[in-house]
């Protein structure tokens, strides 16, 4: 039995639970976001703390980055290249 139908800019998703649709939020969001690939907690941490966008890690510093709880060293490393590969970098 479906028990969730959730609708997303006219596409709608099926889920049989709500387990189900963590997936097709990360999936959403990966397709919003113009991060590098970094493993779930990082992006849940991202997106938690409301980045979804390089140009916003631009405007806040390495260190307030490093604090929020699922970035790691090697997802800094990520989000360092990222923001380089792009001109930018973190806020000094």
């Amino acid at each position: 039995m479906i028990e969730n139908v959730f609708l997303d800019l006219g596409a709608i998703i099926i889920a049989e639970c709500a387990w189900c649709m963590r997936g097709a939020i990360s999936m959403k969001d990966e397709k919003t976001s113009d991060f590098p690939k970094l493993a779930a907690p990082a992006q849940r941490a991202l997106s938690g703390a409301g980045y979804m966008r390089l140009e916003q890690l631009a405007k806040v510093s390495e260190a307030e980055i490093k604090e929020l709880h699922g970035i790691g060293p090697n997802a800094l490393d990520a989000l360092r290249q990222a923001l380089a590969s792009e001109g930018l970098s973190f806020k000094e």
